[in-house]
């Protein structure tokens, strides 16, 4: 599912757009709105979906983004030669929610610069590793523990979750954080 914060957040982003005369970007936006909303829709019925389909609602919801945020990050994804997206399958919408926390904790205190990274790796042939790693100010045990403890909780609840729904092995989805003084990374190991 969609986080409902966000579609609001979209809304009011278009909404800025047509009140700031801003016909082009409003336009583009709401292409990108709806084409993240049809492509959500779909995922949401399927217990798996291929990576390639992963990936394009992945880059569709990273461009709205940084249109919303007037471009304060930029982003790169790396795909390992070794992985062929449309013959691989995963949970639906497994990737966006750690993007997301991404930009909207690892971005808040950056004005401009910001740089998320996402990276599909093939650790052998059963299973693949999604790497996401922000460049934004990191989190500290004694200023933002609630923050890391929620993020923790929230990605032990998210696997857990995924685990259920598709009725895969409780170890099928390992989801691990790891905090630094370079920023944020998320690492997600998939059984395929």
């Amino acid at each position: 599912q969609m986080n409902p914060h966000f579609i609001f957040n979209c809304l009011n982003s278009i909404q800025r757009f047509i009140m700031d005369n801003d016909k082009d970007n409003a336009m583009e936006y709401l292409a990108k709105f709806a084409t993240l909303i049809r492509q959500s829709l779909n995922a949401s019925n399927e217990k798996k979906i291929s990576l390639d389909q992963e990936i394009l609602m992945l880059q569709n919801y990273l461009d709205m983004e940084k249109l919303r945020f007037k471009d304060k990050f930029e982003y790169q994804l790396f795909i390992d030669k070794a992985i062929i997206p449309e013959e691989i399958s995963i949970p639906p919408l497994l990737v966006q929610p750690y993007v997301e926390n991404s930009i909207i904790h690892g971005m808040r205190s950056l004005d401009k610069g910001g740089l998320i990274e996402i990276q599909f790796k093939s650790i052998n042939p059963q299973q693949i590793q999604v790497n996401i790693k922000d460049n934004g100010k990191p989190l500290t045990a004694s200023s933002n523990q609630s923050i890391v403890d929620h993020k923790s909780l929230g990605m032990s609840i998210t696997s857990k979750r995924l685990a259920h729904n598709n009725q895969l092995r409780d170890d099928s989805i390992l989801i691990v954080p790891k905090y630094s003084e370079e920023g944020t990374e998320v690492v997600i190991t998939i059984s395929i």
